[in-house]
């Protein structure tokens, strides 16, 4: 087998693990969500004991599996019946409806939920405020000038594509296909090497934004229990924010560092990609793997208590569909999600709408003023 189809494989075999990985994270969700809510609803962590609820999560997790399953396996049979670009297409089609089903299915759990909730002596309060004292002794996230050391690889970066120009083939592959055949080249030039810099910034900017968002948080606090619910989030921020900086600069070095190497010609576009998917589903594990260990909000580490039969908040007003937060009365743009790990927006807050349409201009300005050059 030569160079090129062993590489052939290896990108065909990554992007099958990819959706592999959506697949894992996305089913665990109800498992490792924030004790005091199920499928988007505030419920008492004694309902995670409800053998209804256990039977609810665990259909979740299994009709994502299954779907999950089916969508491989159909991708790989389209690409060994009508070749790569076919599998290429049917498993992007795939990872981007493995969340669409996953919102359904959420939904349709929710609903169920919301029913028991009604009908159960579930107690939970409709608002409760907690003061936190001793907080210098609860972990913070790091801080966002550790986001300083993304400027390393890039400078690497450039100085090896100014290093290499001289040796730079006088036509460069700049894109490859679906189907894995050149389709497009560029001619050698000095504004070539700033492509795989480009890049890096663009995802170092990526990382100190989430970073960011993790530091401006709303910290989701029990009344019932302050100290430990504060230190546990407060660890899980500490340890998602230096994740984010290790790996952004693993990401950004590798992307960064093959993508140059592809431009001045030292390796094929193709291996370059292969690299990439790499770097991509080794982030992804480690996040997964994050997930399953703390929790969302943290909310694992000092492990699950089933016994409290009353919730400490109630405010399932505000999250339309379980899912969007919209609190006009909350001054937190941030807050924590409820459904998965991670964080999200508050709707109800003018400045993220308008930070919406900035960033929806420059989506669409970007391409229009790169295409008029």
């Amino acid at each position: 087998m030569n160079n090129a189809a062993v590489v052939s494989a290896a990108f065909t075999s990554l992007l099958v693990v990819l959706p592999l990985l959506e697949l894992v994270s996305l089913a665990i969700v109800p498992w490792i969500t924030d004790q005091r809510e199920c499928f988007g609803v505030s419920v008492p962590p004694a309902a995670h004991g409800d053998q209804r609820v256990r039977r609810y999560k665990t259909l979740f997790s299994l009709m994502v599996t299954a779907f999950g399953m089916v969508c491989v396996a159909v991708s790989l049979l389209l690409a060994l019946a009508y070749g790569r670009a076919a599998g290429f297409w049917a498993l992007i089609a795939s990872v981007a409806a493995l969340p669409i089903v996953g919102f359904a299915l959420q939904q349709a759990f929710r609903r169920k939920i919301m029913a028991i909730k009604a009908s159960s002596r579930w107690i939970v309060v409709d608002e409760r405020r907690a003061a936190l004292l001793a907080e210098q002794d609860t972990p913070k996230p790091i801080s966002l000038a550790w986001n300083l050391l993304h400027l390393v690889p890039v400078g690497i970066t450039i100085a090896v594509g100014y290093a290499s120009y001289a040796a730079m083939p006088a036509r460069i592959a700049i894109h490859e296909n679906a189907a894995g055949a050149i389709d497009g080249w560029a001619g050698k030039s000095h504004g070539l090497l700033w492509l795989a810099p480009g890049v890096q910034i663009l995802l170092a900017v990526v990382f100190v934004v989430v970073h960011a968002v993790i530091v401006a948080s709303k910290r989701p606090i029990d009344p019932d229990k302050p100290a430990e619910t504060a230190y546990a989030y407060g660890l899980f921020t500490r340890v998602w924010s230096m994740y984010l900086v290790s790996c952004g600069m693993i990401l950004i070095s590798v992307l960064g560092l093959t993508l140059q190497a592809a431009v001045i010609g030292a390796v094929r576009l193709d291996a370059a990609g292969a690299v990439a998917l790499v770097a991509a589903v080794a982030a992804v594990a480690g996040a997964v793997v994050l997930a399953v260990f703390y929790g969302q909000n943290g909310s694992k580490v000092f492990g699950r208590d089933t016994s409290s039969q009353s919730g400490s908040s109630d405010d399932d007003r505000f999250w339309k569909l379980g899912v969007f937060y919209v609190n006009r009365n909350d001054h937190a743009a941030i807050v924590p999600k409820r459904f998965g790990v991670g964080w999200t927006l508050n709707f109800g807050r003018p400045v993220i709408w308008l930070a919406i349409l900035v960033f929806v201009l420059v989506v669409i300005m970007v391409p229009v003023l790169a295409m008029r050059q």
